[in-house]
Formats: C-alpha cells, structure tokens, sequence
C-alpha cells in the first residue's frame, strides 16, 4: 500500500489513532481482504476501534471470510433487537412491589444517620 493513501486516510477521518489500530487488527486476524480495502472499511466507519473488533470478533468465532465480515460489520441493520435486562430471568414476572419483610419506611438517608451536605 502506498504511504500517500495511508495519509489520505488519517486525514480523511475524526479518529486518526483508531483508524490505525482498526487497520493494524483487522490485518493481524484477516488473510483475504486486501489492505486498501481494510483502509477503506475502517474510513467509512464513525467508530473505527468498535467496527474492527467486531470484524476481528466475526472472522475469530466464526467461518465467514475477512471480506464478509468487512461488509457485515459496516451494515447499520444488523442490530440486536428485543433485548432485555439479563438480571431478570425471562420465566419471571419483573416485581412491583418489594418482597415480604422488607421495609421501606425511614429508608432515608437522614433517618440511617448519614450526614445531608
């Protein structure tokens, strides 16, 4: 690759050190993608250090090439959806009221002896 296009490329971008460490990555766990076209990817990303740990993450934990992992990772409608909060378990019902035996009168900070400011 040619030292002009490197320096196109940091000038082209807000995160000139991030692109660099997503190009440096993604080349270090990648054999097929050509190294213009790493560049390329990393500069179209807004968030070059995220965009080359997922293609770093893809192309470790899965089969899939460099270069779909460079296209998956760039797409903005892979996202995950219907998440919910992993400290209730889906089988129960998200509690509204406190359980038995707990008391919530005097649970201010004044009445526990805690100096206001």
């Amino acid at each position: 690759m040619q030292p002009e296009a490197i320096i196109a490329g940091c000038r082209q971008v807000r995160r000139p050190i991030e692109l660099a460490d997503c190009v440096v990555d993604i080349r270090a766990a990648t054999t097929d993608p050509t190294e213009t076209d790493i560049l390329n990817s990393c500069r179209r990303s807004l968030l070059p250090r995220r965009y080359g740990n997922c293609v770093v993450g893809l192309a470790r934990s899965t089969e899939i090439s460099g270069v779909s992992a460079l296209g998956s990772c760039i797409q903005a409608g892979d996202r995950p959806r219907n998440l919910r909060p992993s400290f209730v378990p889906a089988s129960q019902p998200i509690p509204t009221t406190p359980r038995s035996g707990v008391s919530t009168e005097g649970a201010n900070a004044e009445s526990q002896g805690i100096p206001l400011r």
